[in-house]
């Protein structure tokens, strides 16, 4: 069974905002280590706000309707596959 573009798109969203959610976390840390390194220090926060704009715009999305939101907080949030943020579509279990 072929996944509709909808479904595609949907899919591809919430990618899209577990990787913003991972890129942060580890900009995050990274920029805590450059203390001696004042450029690429900025330069990494900058691209943490950027990440985070970019996160606030997926989240400012209206939730599919019959779907699993596109952005799912806390503990229950399952994310599951080859890499962050892939997730199963139901034709793949």
């Amino acid at each position: 069974m072929t996944a509709s573009p909808k479904d595609n798109l949907i899919d591809w969203l919430r990618d899209a905002h577990s990787m913003e959610e991972q890129a942060e976390k580890m900009l995050t840390a990274q920029s805590a280590r450059l203390e001696h390194y004042p450029r690429l220090r900025q330069r990494i926060e900058q691209h943490i706000r950027e990440t985070q704009e970019q996160r606030q715009v997926i989240e400012s999305l209206p939730e599919p309707p019959g779907q699993q939101p596109l952005h799912p907080q806390g503990p229950g949030r399952q994310v599951d596959g080859a890499g962050p943020g892939h997730r199963r579509r139901p034709h793949e279990r």
